[in-house]
């Protein structure tokens, strides 16, 4: 598969939105970062907790982010713990 941009293989979903995101930088147009951004960390922590069966504890060490950070962007993006489902 062409992957121009050199990403790891687990980020060609998040690739799309990255490449509107720079393109939309290099011609000028205004845009809405902070939607991009977590649309993007969003997937990853989807992709990391289904990597890991929503376990958190791994998930948050492989992120490396605290599992209280994890818990709380979890809960900014609408992830339903394992608690919650």
């Amino acid at each position: 598969m062409n992957n121009p941009n050199n990403l790891p293989q687990e980020l060609l979903d998040e690739q799309t939105e990255l490449s509107k995101l720079i393109k939309s930088i290099e011609e000028g147009i205004a845009t809405h970062i902070d939607t991009s951004l977590e649309l993007i960390e969003k997937k990853l922590i989807l992709r990391v907790l289904e990597k890991f069966d929503i376990h958190q504890p791994m998930t948050a060490r492989f992120l490396k982010i605290s599992e209280e950070t994890l818990r709380y962007r979890m809960k900014k993006f609408g992830i339903p713990t394992a608690q919650n489902k």
